[in-house]
């Protein structure tokens, strides 16, 4: 036990203490150590980390509690302000602003404590005495050092000397005024590191809650990218740093940093007026009460730059998905097209960057419709211009994009082809400058997420590339027509269930060699099959669903018929100008009754959209006694007469297992079959597709070898 104690002073490090301790012996540090049994050489590593046997010995020599011994040491800061190696003790330099060689200073400090130096001073978290209000000193301004850089000499007579003979107690600083910014940049990042965790801005408010070692990382990168921007612009550029009151500071200023950072960055920077400028830019940022908020102060480091290059850049976003890149998209995000918002991911709490990894584009496709599911199209509001067919098909495709690298091409590809990439492309061009696009972005992006963590029950993938030739034939439909007791049901109105029932199962658009051989043009059909929910009963609707499982089942596929994601995704974002809920239903199926009521009419007369009138008709369908019929008026104005009195004639005189047998058993070919009946290959490929009879392939027939061509 050493004859003489020294009480540490409150956050002092534990080098200094030392030396006030020799001086209290009158022996060198040297000598000290030597009295204690400790190597000269772990001056450095004490300040780091001491090894259980040096503590024991202090603990021992000293009286001083080993938890006291500690708390003077960086270990005390390990994992919060800095990091260090649990075999070597040395600091890890890719911890942001980590311990940085030498130890900053405040003279006034140095003054009342007679020469003891603080403990955070070695930080590079450190840059203003919150006590005097005045930037640290770096360097000794006589021979321009960095103070306690090299051990300590052997006396220790004066502990504010430089090695020089310069009084560090006696060097000018700069005072700030009261309550300024950087101050309190400064008091926020020690509260931080003092608490672990931070509780101020974005990350009190909203729900971001976060450690001291993540915190200091988004400040860092904040700072970094405020830095570079006053490289370019210089630091009176720099907003929120007030530095009207500190302009002398520093020579440099006007002109600002010699060089620019990089944003990951974690070398503190050389000088601590450079940090303060980088620290308050980014706590004033990160202050913001949301991470919208945050963008929009954020906006003037963005401003003028380009994506690649500046301190605003996007492409140090990549990979990272902290708060301070959520807030560098967000800054951007007013600039981006709505093709980028979407890959952006700039409508979610907290966006990030997209992802490179192509793989997850076919697995999100394969939970995708290429037509938005009808309970969710029902509650997104109608966009000047667009018909809601093409927003059923848009939204699918904008989900897809949301976080993906990836052509509009392929996205377009991977859904079916019912949109080209151009096309995609013009069509969120002119979305994006709606008033509703923020709340459809949104909406696209949570659907993302969702369907990211939770995949649809049902592979819409596998869905599209199915056959559909055997769905509600013909002979089916008259079947079930009978059985349900509908008298004098037309061609147009099979045809419609048909068309109707494959978009359910398929979750898209009839494809274009389902909607031929029905006497109309496909673009009427498509037409009647959006109104035909409306003529469509109870009993007719579970009729259809099972015809649907039937078909499913066939093909093997053990899935639900329909489903959609939770409607609690599109909550609270303002889609729907009308709730569903709110439609009187027996006003509406009343209304319905009138065979001239279109499902727009009815839309229209009810104060809804046509996608909700829709809906609620497959939700509830008309009774039996009161059920429509499609309007007649229609259907004379989109029949063809001339190809519709031919397929009447082949119905007529070519029963189905007639033209089975010439096609498929004997293996005659088309030529000559329509040869025979006096028409031609066309009208006999409609009929085919009429009685679900499957094309030949070319060794032979489904039933047998196909015989050689008449010459």
């Amino acid at each position: 036990m050493l004859p003489v104690r020294v009480a540490p002073v409150a956050g002092e490090a534990i080098d200094s203490w030392l030396e006030a301790l020799a001086r209290s012996l009158d022996l060198s540090l040297g000598q000290l150590f030597g009295l204690l049994g400790i190597s000269k050489r772990r001056q450095h590593a004490l300040v780091r980390r001491p090894t259980p046997a040096e503590i024991a010995i202090l603990v021992e020599g000293t009286g001083v509690p080993a938890p006291v011994l500690l708390a003077m040491t960086l270990s005390r800061y390990n994992g919060i302000a800095t990091e260090l190696d649990d075999n070597t003790g040395l600091v890890n330099r890719s911890f942001p602003f980590a311990e940085r060689a030498g130890s900053r200073y405040c003279p006034e400090c140095l003054v009342e404590t007679a020469g003891r130096w603080q403990l955070q001073w070695r930080l590079g978290w450190s840059f203003v005495c919150v006590r005097h209000r005045c930037f640290l000193i770096d360097i000794c301004p006589d021979c321009a050092r960095r103070a306690r850089k090299e051990p300590t000499p052997l006396r220790c007579a004066v502990p504010s000397r430089c090695p020089c003979g310069a009084d560090l107690a006696s060097s000018r600083v700069m005072t700030l005024p009261e309550s300024h910014a950087i101050v309190a940049a400064q008091q926020v990042i020690l509260d931080v590191i003092e608490h672990n965790r931070a509780a101020f801005g974005v990350y009190a408010t909203s729900g971001y809650q976060q450690s001291a070692r993540e915190t200091l990382r988004d400040v860092m990168k904040l700072a970094n990218r405020a830095l570079s921007y006053a490289s370019i612009y210089g630091f009176r550029a720099v907003k929120f740093a007030d530095l009207a009151t500190v302009a002398s500071a520093r020579d440099s200023t006007v002109t600002g940093p010699v060089r620019q950072r990089r944003t990951r960055n974690a070398k503190p920077p050389l000088w601590a007026f450079d940090t303060a400028v980088g620290v308050t830019a980014a706590v004033e940022i990160l202050q913001a009460p949301n991470l919208k908020e945050a963008g929009v102060r954020a906006r003037w480091l963005v401003e003028g730059q380009s994506i690649e290059r500046g301190p605003g850049e996007l492409r140090s976003c990549f990979g990272d998905e902290s708060i301070a890149a959520a807030i560098v998209i967000n800054a951007h995000a007013p600039n981006m097209l709505a093709i980028g918002q979407l890959r952006w991911r700039t409508a979610l709490l907290q966006p990030r960057a997209p992802d490179r990894r192509k793989e997850g584009l076919r697995r999100m496709a394969a939970s995708l419709p290429a037509m938005l599911w009808p309970p969710w199209l029902a509650r997104f509001p109608s966009v000047a211009g667009m018909r809601s067919s093409k927003l059923s098909i848009l939204l699918p495709a904008a989900t897809l994009l949301v976080g993906a690298i990836t052509r509009p091409s392929d996205v377009c590809e991977c859904l079916g082809g019912f949109l080209s990439g151009i096309g995609l492309g013009q069509s969120l061009v002119v979305l994006g400058e709606t008033p509703q696009w923020p709340a459809i972005s949104a909406a696209a992006s949570r659907l993302n997420e969702y369907l990211d963590e939770h995949p649809a029950p049902i592979d819409y993938d596998r869905r599209r590339q199915l056959k559909y030739a055997t769905l509600l034939t013909w002979s089916s439909w008259q079947t079930l027509s009978r059985d349900l007791g509908m008298a004098a049901t037309t061609e147009e109105e099979w045809a419609a269930a048909r068309c109707y029932l494959i978009e359910k199962v398929s979750g898209s658009p009839t494809a274009k060699e389902d909607l031929v051989g029905y006497g109309l043009r496909p673009r009427d059909l498509r037409g009647i099959v959006r109104d035909f929910p409306r003529v469509m009963t109870a009993q007719l609707a579970r009729r259809l669903d099972g015809e649907a499982r039937a078909f499913l089942r066939h093909k093997g596929i053990n899935e639900p018929l329909s489903w959609h994601p939770p409607l609690d995704l599109v909550a609270g974002l303002g889609l729907s100008a009308q709730d569903p809920a709110a439609i009187d239903i027996d006003l509406m199926h009343r209304l319905a009754t009138d065979r001239k009521m279109t499902v727009t009419k009815l839309a229209n007369r009810l104060g809804a959209e046509p996608p909700v009138i829709r809906y609620l008709f497959e939700q509830h369908p008309m009774a039996a006694d009161t059920r429509s019929r499609l309007p007649k008026p229609l259907l004379r104005r989109h029949r063809d007469p001339q190809v519709l009195t031919e397929i009447d004639r082949l119905l007529r005189d070519l029963d189905e297992a007639t033209l089975r047998d010439l096609y498929s058993s004997q293996g005659l070919p088309v030529k000559v079959i329509a040869e025979r009946y006096a028409t031609n290959g066309v009208q006999l490929s409609k009929l085919r597709k009429r009685y679900a009879i499957p094309n030949r392939d070319r060794t032979g027939g489904p039933t047998g070898p196909r015989r050689p061509r008449e010459r």
